[in-house]
């Protein structure tokens, strides 16, 4: 990266019937984005923010737990 700010969308389904509480983690500086504790049916579109203080190479992981689910990990 060269030190710029940007924004991604991450789109990610639900493809149940019903809504899914959810808790997430993994995410850190220099990403950021507003996790919703509900998914409903469908797909959800996320905002990813990167805002790094330096140029470089970056990745992380952001994983979603759902109760008597599998956890799903998503690359960003």
């Amino acid at each position: 990266a060269d030190g710029r700010a940007r924004e991604r969308e991450v789109t990610v389904v639900n493809d149940g019937r019903g809504s899914l509480d959810v808790t997430w983690e993994g995410l850190e500086r220099p990403f950021a984005v507003d996790l919703p504790t509900t998914l409903p049916p469908g797909p959800s579109t996320l905002i990813v923010r990167f805002t790094p203080e330096v140029p470089g190479r970056f990745t992380q992981a952001l994983r979603v737990q759902a109760e008597g689910l599998e956890a799903q990990t998503l690359p960003i």
